[in-house]
């Protein structure tokens, strides 16, 4: 009984708070879209985060043009790397807080194949730092600087395949709707200085559920807009909190982007490999929001939003 009783608050939840989400988000959207005269731009829901939205959206207005698309800090790291190799440069790209051991900072960055030579040069790979302040390593900054051109070399295949990538995704000849999750707007911050960089026509407006003042001193104002702070700016912080949670519903059940490969002439993405399957709760609640979505455009229910 008990049993029972938890799986259909669990389906209540998907049905009646997560799936009202998912349509007002994704009609906050398109009506941005109209409004801004973007009826024409490539509208990438990136992934993981933006795998549910894509699929809500993709039922709403089949007739966008709007994609799945695979895209990670992860992945984005080696190539920025290719660009610039300063110790700016690499904190950053790392965009992450707290400390972490040298070798993780190395495999955040894709070039964790060099640890050995940094044993080499006396770096304990375990010894851990403030992420934020590699600069203070006087022996990772000699080492980084002695190795910019076996870092660049490294980076290059991966540069070559993200830049063909983003090609194929519309970068360089359409206008791009990035839509994501939010907060600091790091996939759009990487993604326009690759922009930058690789294309001479194109811009990329970020479209987000909330996000962070610090966004502010990242982005122009005018590229971007973020779906609560334009109807409560004071709920942000209530959302932030409740991050983790919102962000493991919505995640697509697949691994991060690691990076791309070139497979017959095409560029596909490397993705990490799952560990677990999908928790049966997740299930329930995935499949009991995309009832309210299908219901929704089936006119089942009405949404005032």
């Amino acid at each position: 009984m008990q049993t029972k009783a938890l799986s259909l608050r669990e389906e209540n939840f998907g049905y009646e708070t997560i799936g009202p989400l998912l349509i007002s988000y994704c009609l906050w959207i398109h009506d941005l879209i109209q409004k801004k005269s973007l009826k024409d731009a490539r509208i990438l829901f990136g992934a993981r985060d933006g795998y549910y939205f894509y699929k809500t959206y993709k039922i709403l207005f089949p007739e966008d043009n709007a994609e799945y698309f695979y895209i990670s800090r992860k992945c984005l790291r080696l190539p920025l790397l290719y660009l610039d190799q300063s110790i700016s440069n690499i904190e950053s790209i790392l965009g992450v807080g707290g400390k972490r051991s040298i070798e993780s900072i190395m495999n955040m960055l894709s070039i964790d194949d060099m640890v050995g030579d940094m044993v080499l040069s006396g770096i304990k790979p375990d010894k851990k730092i403030k992420v934020s302040e590699v600069r203070k390593n006087k022996k990772l900054v000699t080492f980084f600087d002695n190795n910019k051109e076996g870092i660049k070399k490294r980076a290059f295949e991966q540069y070559k395949l993200i830049r063909q990538y983003l090609i194929d995704h519309g970068f360089g000849t359409d206008n791009i709707i990035l839509v994501d999750y939010g907060y600091k707007g790091s996939i759009q911050v990487a993604l326009s200085k690759l922009q930058l960089e690789l294309f001479d026509k194109c811009t990329i407006h970020g479209c987000y559920v909330a996000c962070t003042n610090e966004i502010n001193n990242r982005l122009p104002s005018d590229s971007f807009n973020a779906f609560v702070n334009e109807y409560k700016k004071n709920y942000v912080y209530e959302i932030r909190k409740g991050r983790n949670l919102l962000e493991n519903i919505l995640l697509a059940n697949h691994g991060t982007t690691i990076g791309f490969n070139n497979v017959n002439g095409k560029v596909i993405p490397v993705l990490k490999e799952k560990v677990n399957e999908e928790d049966a709760i997740l299930k329930r609640i995935h499949n009991s929001m995309m009832k309210f979505v299908l219901d929704y455009d089936n006119r089942a229910i009405k949404l005032d939003v």
